[in-house]
């Protein structure tokens, strides 16, 4: 895990829930991929998928607001993946999607 290469071939999913009347939100403090794919995925009001955001190698990744309580985030790995990873910083927010990144 970070800051360490992940090991090759790999998928990783992290599934996000915050309370029922919350909205999830999501940035990066650190994104080093190289090699790697990284997806964000929302969840319609109907619990159906949408991959919102496919991130590459030199894409900067932006504040990402659900629709609802769920998101999640799919990290894959090649055999030339390389790079440190990531970390992500996830809140609940109100339902007007305004972030406090403050505490």
């Amino acid at each position: 895990m970070y800051p360490h290469e992940y090991r090759e071939r790999k998928t990783c999913v992290w599934e996000i829930r915050v309370p029922q009347a919350r909205r999830a939100a999501l940035r990066f403090s650190t994104f080093d991929i190289n090699g790697a794919s990284l997806q964000v995925i929302t969840y319609n009001k109907d619990g159906s998928e949408s991959t919102v955001f496919n991130y590459a190698d030199k894409d900067e990744p932006a504040v990402i607001v659900s629709e609802n309580n769920r998101l999640a985030v799919k990290y894959t790995t090649t055999v030339n993946s390389g790079g440190a990873g990531f970390i992500a910083l996830f809140r609940a927010v109100t339902t007007d999607g305004v972030v406090n990144w403050l505490y």
